[in-house]
């Protein structure tokens, strides 16, 4: 019997899933350094963080109105085909913003405007990229590729916070810009070697554009265990994140630290993140989802406490590595109960409304503490937005057995 290498087992074993994994490093990498380099550059235009959660609203705001639309796109079309022009539209982007940065004629308006624009763009974005997974692996390999994809954008978050900080040492951090456009274009190329299996199913059952935009509302919202499942990410996304997207503040105002430790901070969560998506890649099959997600709704509201309680700066470094492991714990646990439960014909549908959440989540969390920070500082409303997640989590806790006979429904019907 031939023993296979480690790197061409499980999801691993698919060619395509192997290059659409190393173009989403390269993506991931590049999405993530845009936006840490916006809101540093936000920051340093106006020492406000309300302004500072404004650029954040723009970037995260799009997928509101664009997220199911988008996902019905993405159930209609040629999933890979969306992906490729959204990764060029945003190479364009972050060449349009280190241009401007570059001649001195880069504005604040000029730069909501761009945070928009990538937030549109990845509106389009989230969804094909998600349901592309379903494409690439059997179910069986299902959440281990989910897992995988969840290291792969914690890795991302890890390397951006350096990337920028780099940037900002040797020029500006509009610097990081250029450095994504490329990322964007490499990705863009090696999916060009991505065969995706037939999406048969879904294509046989669509309808009109509106109904089946309807059609995917409706059944995700009478879905039981998926709204269970998107209330706690919500939950997370909207007390929690935040915390990532006004991190130019909290390293200033609360551990008063400069650009070096604002990178340590963001690399400290993005490590703490991306050990959570390795332990789960290796466990994915040994543990229960439900549980798993339900657990990291309690670490992340603890560490979110402990984040307002820590006073020192290496306190702060401890209390991000755990809310980083605890937060992936909890997208990566949900996004495969979402992935494994909700059918072929409307996974798109239904994770684009799971990336809607996902990324509106942090937008609305952004806006109300950075809002409330300008009045009573920053700990404050983080210790209240985790008081309302504990809420959400215990709720969770309570119906935690509907959402485990979801799955296990779905699975005997494979």
């Amino acid at each position: 019997m031939v023993k296979v290498p480690w790197y061409q087992s499980g999801a691993l074993g698919s060619v395509s899933y192997r290059n659409f994994l190393t173009g989403n490093i390269l993506a991931q990498t590049a999405f993530w350094s845009q936006r840490v380099a916006t809101g540093w550059i936000a920051w340093e235009m106006t020492q406000s963080p309300f302004w500072l959660s404004l650029v954040a609203f723009s970037d995260l705001f799009p997928v509101l109105v664009m997220g199911p639309i988008a996902g019905a796109v993405a159930d209609r079309h040629d999933k890979l085909a969306q992906v490729r022009i959204c990764q060029a539209l945003s190479a364009v982007q972050g060449l349009i913003l280190f241009g401007l940065a570059l001649m001195g004629w880069l504005t604040l308006p000029a730069l909501l405007v761009l945070a928009l624009a990538l937030g549109v763009i990845q509106s389009f974005d989230q969804p094909a990229r998600l349901s592309l997974v379903g494409l690439l692996v059997d179910r069986p390999q299902m959440s281990s590729a989910v897992a995988i994809n969840a290291v792969v954008f914690n890795f991302a978050r890890f390397l951006a916070p350096v990337v920028t900080g780099i940037a900002v040492a040797l020029h500006s951090a509009a610097l990081a810009s250029a450095f994504t456009a490329v990322c964007f274009l490499a990705a863009m190329l090696l999916l060009s070697r991505v065969k995706t299996k037939p999406d048969n199913r879904a294509i046989a059952e669509r309808k009109s554009f509106l109904g089946d935009l309807a059609a995917g509302v409706r059944y995700t919202f009478t879905h039981e265990a998926l709204l269970i499942s998107l209330a706690l990410i919500t939950a997370v996304n909207v007390g929690a994140r935040p915390i990532l997207e006004l991190l130019p503040a909290l390293s200033s105002e609360v551990f008063r630290v400069d650009a070096s430790g604002f990178a340590g901070l963001g690399a400290a969560m993005g490590a703490g993140a991306a050990l959570g998506a390795l332990l789960l890649v290796f466990f994915t099959q040994r543990v229960n989802l439900v549980m798993v997600a339900i657990g990291c709704g309690v670490g992340v509201t603890v560490s979110a406490v402990a984040i307002c309680l820590a006073g020192q700066y290496w306190q702060g470094l401890v209390a991000m590595f755990f809310l980083g492991a605890a937060l992936t714990g909890c997208a990566v646990a949900v996004q495969s109960m979402v992935q494994l439960t909700a059918a072929d014909a409307m996974k798109g549908r239904v994770l684009s409304l799971y990336g809607m959440l996902f990324r509106a989540g942090p937008a609305t969390g952004t806006v109300a503490i950075g809002s409330a920070a300008e009045f009573a500082g920053l700990q404050i409303p983080i210790a209240v937005a985790a008081a309302l997640m504990a809420i959400v989590t215990l709720w969770a806790f309570v119906q935690r057995r509907k959402v485990t006979a979801a799955l296990a429904r779905a699975s005997e019907a494979e």
